[in-house]
Formats: C-alpha cells, sequence, structure tokens
C-alpha cells in the first residue's frame, strides 16, 4: 500500500478508537463497515486512477458478478490487487455503483 493509503487508514482507526465502537453481542460494528467501505474507495481511487480517471468507475453500474468481471479484467491487465483488497474493491463498488 502507499503511504497516503496508510495515512487514511490510521487516521479512520485513530477515530475508531477515539469515538470508540460498542458493538451489541454477535452484531458486526458499523465502523468496520464504514472502515471497510472507505478502504475500498481508497484503493479505487489510488490503484485504479493510475491506469484511468475516475469517471470511468463513477459512470459504470454493474451487478456484482459485473464488477467481478471488471475488476479481474484490470487485474489481468496490471492493476495490482491482493486478494483483500480485490474483496474491498468489489464490495465497495457493488454497495456504491451497483446496477439497479
Amino acid at each position: 500500500m502507499n503511504r497516503r493509503l496508510w495515512e487514511i487508514l490510521l487516521m479512520i482507526i485513530v477515530g475508531v478508537l477515539v469515538f470508540g465502537c460498542t458493538p451489541t453481542e454477535g452484531s458486526v460494528p458499523e465502523a468496520t463497515t464504514a472502515i471497510e467501505t472507505l478502504e475500498g474507495k481508497v484503493i479505487v481511487e489510488t490503484v485504479c486512477t493510475g491506469c484511468h480517471g475516475l469517471n470511468k468507475v463513477t459512470t459504470a453500474s454493474y451487478d456484482r458478478e459485473g464488477w467481478e468481471i471488471t475488476v479481474e479484467r484490470m487485474i489481468e491487465k496490471g492493476a495490482e490487487l491482493d486478494s483483500a483488497q480485490k474483496a474491498l474493491v468489489i464490495d465497495y463498488l457493488v454497495s456504491t455503483y451497483q446496477k439497479k
């Protein structure tokens, strides 16, 4: 990960620690979902824009399968994402730019 991504993630973690999060037993904390969504967004804005403008992403609209295919194609073209980053990116794209 590049330095800027680490800085953003550190700010998020500090914010969660400062403001706290007390989930109920068996629930998934909202902060985790928000952090994962933000991580996906940061990855898209840093990795994907290395080859094309962000408008290529923001104007697209796919279902989960379409985003999975698209992200895999970008990896084949040289986008450097590990499997965890790939999952974060796909989840972010589906939650933000899902075909309606």
